[in-house]
């Protein structure tokens, strides 16, 4: 089962609020300030490619960046013997529809992804990957439930169970977290396209094809 990562604080936590008496208080949600009015802004969307590592404010624990491809260029591998878990930073996932991640697994290695909304002190079950006798790897896109959209929402990939440090790992790619596309239409290819839409082009190239602009693929 999903641990709660509950932690016991000295002081009590308190939500918009401040202690008026001698108690020394904490906020929680990653708030801030007398009041617990001060949030740090966060990002509304995440998009990590892993090809030259994570962007700030991640947490890798029992794994590191890896030149083993998942699905295109660099990943994560979380093969240490120590607890696996990779969490993200706070996102605002108020506007956020899914995420979206590729998974490669060997053999009964089970990956539970939680979400958390209170700066990391509890956390909720989203989904979970099983292998199934084979590290191809997965694409997978869950979306978001409504408890999850947040001003300040974190994410954990956590491995509960491993043998050894030789078994049961697993490698992570391509992470995004964001909004939908309300609308897909044709490209025309004459600038960047919209993230919304295609997070990630892997070994996609733009250029000029065939006398068009165009997004084509060799590799």
């Amino acid at each position: 089962p999903l641990p709660m990562y509950r932690f016991v604080m000295a002081q009590p936590v308190v939500t918009g609020a401040a202690c008026m008496d001698d108690t020394q208080c904490a906020c929680d949600g990653g708030a801030s300030g007398t009041y617990c009015s001060d949030t740090p802004s966060a990002t509304t969307v995440l998009r990590e490619t892993m090809d030259a590592g994570l962007s700030a404010g991640w947490i890798v624990t029992g794994g590191a960046q890896s030149s083993v491809a998942v699905s295109s260029g660099g990943s994560y591998y979380f093969n240490r013997n120590n607890t696996r878990r990779l969490v993200s930073p706070a996102i605002d996932t108020r506007q956020a529809a899914f995420v979206e991640y590729t998974l490669s697994l060997t053999s009964s290695t089970l990956i539970t992804l939680a979400y958390s909304t209170d700066g990391m002190s509890t956390w909720t079950l989203l989904a979970s990957s099983s292998g199934q006798g084979t590290s191809a790897p997965g694409t997978y896109s869950i979306a978001l439930p409504d408890p999850a959209r947040t001003g300040y929402t974190q994410f954990m990939w956590w491995q509960g169970y491993y043998g050894s440090a030789t078994s049961h790992y697993w490698g992570i790619d391509s992470i995004y977290i964001g909004p939908g596309a309300t609308q897909l239409s044709e490209a025309s290819f004459t600038s960047l396209l919209d993230p919304a839409v295609f997070p990630f082009t892997h070994n996609g190239v733009f250029g000029a094809y065939c006398g068009r602009n165009a997004l084509y693929f060799n590799g």
